[in-house]
């Protein structure tokens, strides 16, 4: 049989197995050990398959994800509509965009108050600034955050460090977004020096932001 061929049949197999533990979990009541045994089934088999990113935001993202399966996946889930991943991927990404623009509105807020505080403008700050001259308003920053997380070419995964794939525009550019994790951070966490960093994203990933920024105001 064919690579691709043999592929597409175990994704098939795959799929079929977990449809199949759903219907058997809908036999069962509500916390129940029968029930939390197939739902334990279902997530070993579909936590290697969801939506991944390396952010603050993405374990308090998963873990809500999770509890969303729990308590929806016997009742409000369609299983002819979409597949559980798909399903979940969906919720996943939203949660994490959601955690995103709290933490955005709290700093914002935050700011705001220092501001007032010791007499000074507000706009004259760095959020402000950077909210007024890159994004213009938060629905315009989940604009821009939909297309980078979207990536709808892998254009963004692509472009990476040499020979560290995990350190591509896609991530860093979403780490920058407001509220910016701080390059030192960011330097800790893959053990790459700061200006390597540095370097890279404002010859590789600047100019996807000013492709992006120009497709806007055409």
């Amino acid at each position: 049989m064919p690579a691709a061929q043999s592929s597409k049949q175990s994704q098939t197999d795959w799929q079929s197995k977990v449809h199949e533990l759903v219907l058997e979990a809908r036999k069962h009541s509500s916390n129940t050990q029968k029930r939390n045994y197939y739902l334990t089934q279902i997530i070993r088999l579909v936590a290697p398959r969801l939506w991944k990113f390396y952010t603050p935001y993405y374990p308090d993202a998963l873990q809500q994800t999770w509890v969303y399966f729990v308590k929806n996946v016997c009742t409000t889930y369609d299983p002819n509509r979409a597949s559980v991943v798909s399903w979940l991927n969906h919720y996943l990404r939203y949660r994490h965009l959601d955690l995103m623009r709290q933490a955005l509105k709290q700093q914002h807020h935050e700011v705001s108050i220092d501001a007032e505080n010791n007499g000074e403008n507000s706009s004259s700050l760095k959020l402000g600034d950077t909210l007024t001259r890159d994004y213009g308003s938060l629905s315009l920053l989940e604009e821009v955050t939909h297309w980078i997380e979207a990536d709808d070419n892998d254009e963004l995964k692509h472009v990476h460090v040499k020979h560290r794939p995990d350190i591509n525009c896609q991530t860093l550019i979403l780490l920058r977004l407001p509220p910016e994790t701080p390059w030192k951070d960011i330097s800790a966490q893959y053990g790459v020096p700061i200006p390597t960093l540095n370097s890279f994203y404002r010859r590789n990933c600047i100019p996807y932001l000013q492709k992006l920024a120009a497709s806007m105001v055409k």
